[in-house]
């Protein structure tokens, strides 16, 4: 028999010489049982945290998008009854300018009531005419 045939590596290590035939003596030579199944299990971790990490980004721009498509710009409706609002003529002369400084409390930005009062009444520009009738916020 030959001396590979007795070669026990727990029990002669680093003491028992063989041929180069024989299997070598040192752990660090051969790969560990199940070192694939190691990397395997790190690597589908590593892309199953990635997909929860992607999936609860997503949940959010879409709760994001959601709260923005339904929060309105601050005025409060009520369902089904239109809102009731005084209204102006415009006279020859009056500028939107005009018209917010009568009803803008001292102190308030014209320019703020402006905006609002553009949006009211649809306007996309602060050109208005005589005889326009316009809503006021």
């Amino acid at each position: 028999m030959s001396a590979s045939a007795y070669y026990k590596p727990s029990e002669y290590q680093g003491r028992f010489h063989t041929s180069s035939s024989a299997a070598p003596a040192s752990s660090a030579h051969r790969p560990s049982a199940g070192s694939g199944d190691v990397e395997r299990t790190r690597s589908s971790a590593k892309l199953r945290l990635a997909m929860i990490a992607a999936v609860m980004m997503i949940g959010c721009f879409g709760l994001g998008a959601l709260v923005h498509a339904f929060a309105g710009d601050g005025e409060v409706q009520a369902a089904g009854i239109p809102a009731v609002r005084d209204t102006v003529v415009v006279k020859p002369g009056d500028t939107l300018w005009s018209i917010s400084e009568q009803r803008v409390s001292k102190g308030d930005d014209i320019r703020a009531y402006i905006v609002k009062l553009k949006k009211a009444n649809g306007l996309s520009s602060s050109s208005i005419q005589a005889g326009q009738v316009l809503q006021l916020p």
